[in-house]
């Protein structure tokens, strides 16, 4: 059966419409996302040091809490005038240490459990100039990071920065 020829031209118009449509928000979307982009660029080049601490978080403890909200603040005290940040780093399911794999939590719950304790400390935070952050390069990794790689990588993205190693005392 054929469409009659009004309503075929209507059919038409209207896709027409719908892609006109898409392709302004598509348009839209692209400019938006450069935008952010270009403001987390400007962000990063803003940021002079960076802490960064690793380990499995299997699960985040008070502790945990507690080194990161310390280092966080000795830096921001010793650099008051330049934007600080701590990069709180968990290894991938890959890493081989029991904890990650039978002791503790799933992959799944570590990363929420994370990602709260690093709003608890932003929230908890006091330093104008300071900020944590969760950077999930090696969690996103299928193989074992090895920590010179991860600060590579740190370095590369916070390239106007220095980059400082932190680590806890429970594998010494």
């Amino acid at each position: 059966m054929r469409l009659s020829e009004p309503r075929d031209i209507k059919c038409r118009e209207r896709r027409a419409r719908r892609l006109r449509m898409q392709i302004r928000d598509r348009k839209l979307r692209k400019k938006l996302a450069e935008r952010s982009r270009l403001e987390r660029r400007a962000e990063i080049l803003k940021i002079r040091h960076v802490a960064w601490l690793g380990g499995t978080y299997s699960p985040p403890t008070k502790a945990h809490f507690m080194v990161a909200m310390e280092i966080g603040k000795k830096m921001a005290l010793r650099y008051p005038n330049e934007a600080c940040l701590v990069a709180i780093t968990p290894v991938s399911h890959a890493y081989k240490k029991p904890s990650i794999h039978k002791d503790c939590v799933s992959p799944e719950a570590r990363v929420a459990l994370v990602k709260a304790m690093v709003k608890a400390l932003n929230e908890e935070n006091t330093c104008e100039n300071l900020k944590f952050v969760l950077e999930y390069h090696e969690l996103n990794s299928q193989v074992a990071v090895p920590t010179i790689t991860s600060l590579g990588m740190l370095k590369r993205k916070y390239f106007n920065s220095t980059v400082y190693i932190s680590q806890g005392q429970d594998n010494v």
